[in-house]
């Protein structure tokens, strides 16, 4: 009877190069098709809209600070800052800020709300 002492070297490489091409594979699936970069894209975005609107409540409080809670003073005073493009909204009220493809509302209860990025 033959003596049979585990795994052959064969056997182990032949495993080797099987689980290399299955990476490969997976890897080429995720990265190749784009869903790798589409996420850190989708991060970036993200993180521009967080930073985008945190300025513009940092601006809102430093305005509200200087000229009062009186919505129409604080509209008129955003408007004439120069870092953004506004847009007032009399009908319903509000005040659109856009800067760098990102879109905030500020609402006439002085709350800020950002919509989307634009690419």
């Amino acid at each position: 009877m033959k003596n049979n002492r585990g795994i052959t070297l064969i056997v182990l490489i032949i495993t080797v190069i099987v689980m290399l091409i299955l990476a490969g594979v997976s890897i080429y699936s995720v990265v190749g098709q784009g869903k790798l970069s589409d996420l850190t894209q989708t991060e970036q975005n993200n993180q521009k809209l967080l930073t985008f609107k945190q300025e513009v409540q940092t601006d809102l409080l430093q305005t509200i600070d200087i000229v009062g809670t009186d919505t129409n003073k604080v509209f008129n005073s955003l408007e004439n800052n120069s870092k953004y493009s506004a847009t007032p909204n009399t009908n319903a009220g509000t005040l659109t800020l856009t800067k760098d493809g990102c879109t905030a509302i500020i609402n006439n209860d002085l709350t800020v709300s950002v919509v989307g990025y634009d690419i």
